[in-house]
């Protein structure tokens, strides 16, 4: 005889109890999937004119933090009529975990994807809008389209070759003569999920500025683009528009209208370390401190953008007389540092309530206080 009487009551209860314990058992199954369960993208690829483009070669990128961590593309190609269907796997991807299943990435699974084909010698390529399949990084709209989820069995996804537009411009040095032989970089991004920002760059082209300084990209995908120089020359000024007005700033992302076919840019860059910054690092009571180690922030924008403007620094000392002077590439500076063993660090930074973030090139004394020795 059981010590606690089950009466009708008590019986119903469990059960409906039980019931729903089943149901948010099935509940959350059908929401994750069964294990092994697939979706499937079939997608069309049209030329400019909206007619198929056969034998394309289509890619698919992942640029939240779990694909990107796959360090891998998926590619397609397309049929007679310009089709191509990609199946994915309901489930995460893990190739250093311990689930064979998970391990396995020769399909994409979770994640936010772009499909994408490269230009060829008419067209400038074509790009999805993102396809969020269980992703959580949230990105409903960028310059590729509005998002769509893969929530379904399958989703329809048409991608369309562009028309390219030209980007032309020139490398002049801060005295406005020609700079030859500056490589530009050309790039479109998908915005990936990275700490530094990168790795969602697509379509990447190079080309040399000539004896004039000119340089020109051809057939360029005509949605917002970025632009690079490398040294010699460090961008410090910027033209939109042959004629236009100078900017002192680094201005290297470029929104392109829908009607534009043409896009001027002018940089003006230095090739040397022109900027200094200079001072004395005194002690609490005034005295030169030797030795002393200065550090300077240098950003590569008039004001911080991107994680080198965040993590570029220059280093120097003091002499025997507690000066220094530290040469720069770039008038931008977020801070400076004096360290010296022993003693509480000193700073110069930009007030908070100044207009920029970022401190011009000149003369810094710094004074260390007494405290604990740093780290």
């Amino acid at each position: 005889m059981s010590a606690f009487p089950i009466g009708k009551r008590t019986v119903a209860a469990c059960l409906g109890f039980f019931l729903a314990l089943c149901s948010v058992d099935v509940l959350a199954a059908e929401k994750s999937g069964a294990a092994g369960e697939t979706r499937t993208v079939n997608a069309k690829v049209l030329n400019v004119d909206g007619t198929p483009l056969a034998g394309a070669a289509v890619e698919l990128k992942g640029i939240d933090r779990p694909t990107l961590g796959l360090d891998k593309t998926w590619t397609f190609k397309t049929d007679g009529e310009g089709r191509f269907t990609a199946e994915f796997v309901n489930r995460r991807l893990d190739p250093e975990g311990d689930d064979p299943k998970a391990k396995d990435t020769s399909r994409p699974g979770w994640g936010l994807y772009y499909f994408l084909v490269p230009p060829d010698k008419e067209q400038s390529g074509a790009v999805s809008g993102p396809v969020n399949f269980h992703s959580t990084l949230e990105n409903p709209e960028d310059e590729w389209g509005k998002a769509v989820a893969l929530d379904g069995p399958s989703l329809e996804v048409v991608l369309r070759m562009k028309k390219g537009i030209v980007v032309e411009g020139v490398v002049l040095d801060l005295r406005e003569k020609p700079l030859s032989g500056v490589k530009a970089r050309l790039f479109h991004d998908l915005h990936a999920d990275s700490h530094t920002g990168l790795g969602g760059e697509i379509f990447e082209r190079s080309a040399t500025s000539g004896a004039d300084g000119r340089f020109r990209f051809d057939n360029v995908y005509p949605v917002q683009f970025a632009l690079d120089v490398e040294k010699p020359a460090v961008w410090l000024k910027t033209q939109r528009g042959e004629g236009g007005e100078w900017v002192d700033n680094r201005i290297d992302v470029f929104p392109v209208k829908e009607d534009e076919t043409r896009v001027w840019v002018g940089i003006e860059g230095s090739t040397n370390q022109e900027f200094k910054v200079y001072g004395t690092l005194v002690d609490a009571k005034g005295k030169p401190v030797p030795g002393g180690d200065i550090t300077v922030a240098l950003s590569y924008h008039k004001e911080p953008e991107t994680f080198r403007d965040s993590h570029t620094f220059v280093e120097g000392k003091t002499g025997p007389d507690g000066k220094y002077e530290v040469m720069l590439e770039t008038p931008w500076i977020r801070f400076i540092q004096g360290e010296k063993g022993g003693m509480e660090s000193a700073y110069a930074e930009a007030e908070p309530t100044a207009m920029s973030r970022c401190l011009p090139p000149g003369k810094y004394d710094l004074r260390l206080e007494a405290g604990a020795p740093r780290d």
